[in-house]
């Protein structure tokens, strides 16, 4: 299990809008990202990614595309919003995890779910945000789509823009149901070795999030960096064989140039 976002942002942007204004309907463009995550969350081994990044913006009035991924505005006023989003978890080959090794693979995590964003402050520089997302969580194993159960990841959401820069930071913790665990930490009786016990995991806390990141427009050209950390102790799970560590980093970066652009221009608020 990887973090909320990680493989999101490098198929989205990092655009940098500084308040309400006229901006293309849409962008396309292209570049290059590097990503370094570990295999999932507990996790004591990582992998490292250099992978093309399609850059995409969409600025409807109800679909959005920007850094933070896909989103659909349900409802929205000056301090309540109410959006679908989307997140997800990069694929794990167990026989590339010692601690998983002879187990199935961790196949693709697609989430999705209602985000309700309440805004504590909210100008045409700075945003201090809490929001609380509820997602269901579908797993790509083997070319079929199966249900594993429900996370959240209440959050404290700052955002700050000076000149073309964009810093953002969260910082939360994080909860899956049974289901959602299970298929990360449980290990039936089957794949139970002398230094890998028979374990159930259960529903409740998982960990506590912090990321940060930051972005830049250099006229087409948009650069981006993030940085993600999870500290796990204290975690429901934390005795399960399949925990090796209670910290989790992740970080990433990626260039993107931006080739064409909508004429029609719309009224666009990044908040």
């Amino acid at each position: 299990m990887t973090s909320q976002h990680l493989l999101f942002i490098f198929l989205s942007i990092y655009a940098c809008n500084l308040h309400s204004e006229e901006l293309p309907l849409w962008e396309l463009g292209g570049g290059i990202g590097f990503l370094s995550s570990p295999h999932y969350l507990g996790a004591n081994q990582r992998s490292n990614y250099v992978v093309p990044v399609p850059y995409g913006v969409y600025r409807g009035e109800y679909i959005q595309s920007d850094k933070g991924g896909l989103a659909g505005k349900i409802y929205d006023s000056h301090r309540l919003d109410l959006r679908l989003s989307l997140g997800g978890a990069l694929p794990v080959d167990s026989e590339d995890n010692n601690a998983r090794s002879g187990m199935p693979d961790l196949g693709f995590m697609l989430e999705a779910g209602p985000t309700l964003q309440y805004s504590l402050h909210k100008q045409a520089h700075s945003v201090i945000r809490l929001d609380f997302p509820v997602r269901i969580a579908l797993s790509l194993d083997k070319n079929k789509l199966n249900y594993r159960g429900f996370t959240t990841n209440p959050k404290l959401f700052i955002q700050y823009h000076f000149n073309t820069w964009r810093f953002s930071s969260n910082i939360g913790p994080t909860f899956g149901t049974q289901h959602y665990h299970d298929y990360f930490y449980t290990v039936d009786s089957q794949y139970a070795q002398a230094d890998r016990s028979e374990y159930q995991a259960q529903a409740g806390y998982t960990g506590f999030r912090t990321s940060v990141s930051a972005s830049k427009l250099w006229g087409n050209l948009y650069t981006g960096l993030f940085v993600n950390y999870y500290y796990l102790g204290g975690s429901n799970n934390d005795t399960s064989p399949l925990m090796k560590t209670n910290n989790y980093a992740s970080f990433g970066l990626a260039i993107s140039w931006i080739f064409a652009k909508a004429q029609q221009q719309v009224e666009y608020d990044h908040f």
